[in-house]
C-alpha cells in the first residue's frame, strides 16, 4: 500500500467516526 491510499484510507476512517459520532 502506497502512502496516499493509507492517508485517503485514514481520512474516511476517521470521517466515518465522526459522523457516527455526532449521530450517535
Amino acid at each position: 500500500i502506497n502512502d496516499d491510499a493509507r492517508q485517503s484510507a485514514e481520512q474516511g476512517l476517521m470521517r466515518y467516526l465522526q459522523i457516527n459520532t455526532k449521530a450517535g
